[in-house]
């Protein structure tokens, strides 16, 4: 931390079938609604919107037509093939009573969805009681198991609230939550992710804090400021679960830091069914210092985690802010060469092994434009001397004399810059805002001028996977996606990077076309919800189970996750 703070001064001057019983757990001064906006502006609840907010017209449902051959009184569309009563749709084939939709096959009886083949009376797909799905959308994978929760469990004698939830392809995942009401063994005081666990190339995979300078796990809220920092593992603050249903669960901690003065941060993790990476919601509240009192930046979610079960040498970094930057080597070292040319929308971090197949990233849930992203420490050199280079050509000032890699403060976001003059087996992992980004009522970052005061919020996923899949950068094709949509009937909520609608009379009707590209796992937030839960769930008129479902009763709030893809438009109706 020493090295980091004299660069920062220097840079200064429900499935539904199958679904376990709901859990519903509500608690007193539970505040979910209201709006926050991204830098500054309306204090009011947990939540904010992006700038701009995605309430762009959608035309719901596409009509496929033409190339169909219908027979014995079959119904064909869109391409398909129907024969003796049978219905096809979407480039299907069916014959002999069955029922086939999304490029399926179907026959003997059979129903078959979302790309399976089913005959002999065979149910495949993510379809069930004869359900037939639009073109438009791809079933997931079967067999989610709901989400779990262990309160105040012992993990290696960190006591924790450990949740567990199925990835995309419905293999189980935990996160135990350090509780951060006291002191725990590693001398911290909570408020982080002290284990992940996942599965990796077929194998268990148990994701630990290092431990390395005192940093047990990942999540920890970090403020530089000044020539110094405040760090929550120095601090005790409140946790909660404030919500956990069958697939979807929202943790919180509350902490008082003092960088300079009193700064109030809240964590939100918010964790769902068929979503691999969960979601880090911060927010700073600097009202109780005043304006201008704090100059503060923020590198939360902040730590060290061996992602990939060991802690070995670090292959290669990444990160995006308004470009793309990557190492074209490892291990990494100063020496090592890069590329900064290619553009970038959505920002995020990423960090690989050398030795295993495995990374880790953060991935912000808004784009760079709209929410601006890593720190500007080097008051715009990053941007003249680095962007749009490599390590072939970059600019007077990038880097210091017998280095390759860009000058350790100007990184954008905290990596291992400070430790790889002295090991290549760091797995600093943080985020990175400008100072003032926290506090003050204008500030200048990247040629913008931005507001971090009273209040500041900003989403990250957490993206652990193979390398091989790049699980940072398909995280962050899909968050593209999720801004590329067009949709009515409910407005892009940043805070969990979900859509938010209201339901009239128990009912919502959502059309979503996914402009940007296929839309995978998109969830919704209803309010004004009073049912225990959904009595029908139907995609461009037809009935579907391809959902995961969670009833918030205290706060009136339907959370909908459709499991599976959509690839074009798609009418969504909920009552």
């Amino acid at each position: 931390m020493k090295n980091e703070v004299r660069a920062a001064l220097a840079a200064l001057v429900l499935g539904m079938a199958g679904c376990a019983a709901e859990i519903s757990v509500p608690l007193e001064n539970e505040n979910l609604g209201g709006t926050v906006q991204p830098n500054g502006g309306a204090a009011g609840g947990v939540d904010f919107v992006a700038a701009g907010g995605r309430e762009a017209t959608a035309g719901g449902g596409a009509t496929a037509g033409g190339s169909a051959t219908a027979g014995g009184g079959a119904t064909a569309g869109g391409g398909a093939t129907a024969g003796g009563g049978a219905t096809a749709g979407g480039g299907a084939t069916a014959g002999g009573g069955a029922t086939a939709g999304g490029g399926a096959t179907a026959g003997g009886g059979a129903t078959a969805g979302g790309g399976a083949t089913a005959g002999g009376g065979a149910t495949a797909g993510g379809s069930a009681g004869g359900s037939v799905l639009p073109v438009a959308f791809t079933p997931g994978a079967s067999g989610c198991a709901a989400v779990s929760l262990e309160p105040g469990v012992s993990v290696g004698g960190y006591v924790s609230d450990r949740y567990g939830w199925s990835d995309a392809s419905c293999r189980r995942r935990t996160a135990a939550l350090v509780r951060n009401d006291g002191a725990d063994p590693g001398g911290s005081h909570g408020g982080y992710l002290r284990e992940l666990t996942y599965e990796l190339g077929g194998m268990p995979i148990t994701a630990r804090g290092t431990g390395v300078n005192g940093w047990m796990g990942w999540g920890y809220v970090v403020n530089h400021y000044a020539s110094t920092a405040d760090v929550s593992k120095g601090h005790s603050g409140s946790f909660r679960t404030v919500f956990a249903g069958p697939h979807h669960a929202i943790h919180e901690f509350k902490v008082r830091m003092n960088p300079g003065g009193p700064l109030d941060a809240t964590v939100h993790w918010f964790f769902a069914s068929g979503r691999s990476s969960p979601v880090y919601f911060i927010t700073y509240d600097a009202s109780a210092a005043g304006p201008n009192v704090l100059a503060a930046d923020s590198r939360a979610p902040y730590g060290d985690l061996a992602f990939e079960g060991t802690s070995g040498p670090i292959g290669g970094v990444a990160w995006g802010d308004k470009y793309k930057f990557s190492t074209t080597a490892g291990p990494v070292a100063p020496g090592t060469g890069w590329d900064y040319t290619q553009p970038n929308t959505v920002p995020f971090v990423r960090m690989w092994s050398q030795n295993v197949d495995a990374e880790m990233g953060a991935v912000q849930t808004q784009s760079w434009e709209s929410q601006p992203a890593g720190g500007d420490y080097g008051s715009g050199k990053l941007g003249s001397s680095c962007w749009g280079h490599t390590s072939a050509n970059k600019g007077a000032g990038c880097s210091p004399a017998g280095w390759n890699m860009p000058q350790d403060y100007l990184w954008p976001y905290q990596l291992n810059q400070y430790e790889i003059d002295s090991t290549p087996s760091s797995h600093r992992l943080a985020w990175g805002t400008t100072f003032g980004a926290v506090g003050k009522t204008s500030y200048s970052a990247f040629g913008k001028t931005l507001s971090g005061y009273p209040t500041v919020a900003y989403s990250v996923f957490m993206a652990v996977g193979p390398k091989t899949n790049s699980a940072t950068l398909a995280q962050v094709t899909q968050v593209e996606h999720l801004l590329g949509a067009q949709v009515t009937g409910a407005s892009y909520d940043a805070s969990f990077g979900v859509w938010r609608g209201a339901m009239v009379g128990n009912r919502a009707t959502v059309a979503m076309t996914p402009a940007g590209g296929a839309v995978e796992k998109p969830i919704f937030r209803f309010t004004g919800f009073s049912g225990v839960a959904p009595a029908r769930v139907q995609l461009d008129g037809h009935e579907t189970t391809a959902y995961f479902a969670s009833v918030d009763a205290a706060t009136q709030t339907l959370w909908l996750t459709l499991n599976g893809t959509v690839t074009g438009p798609v009418t969504l109706h909920v009552e």
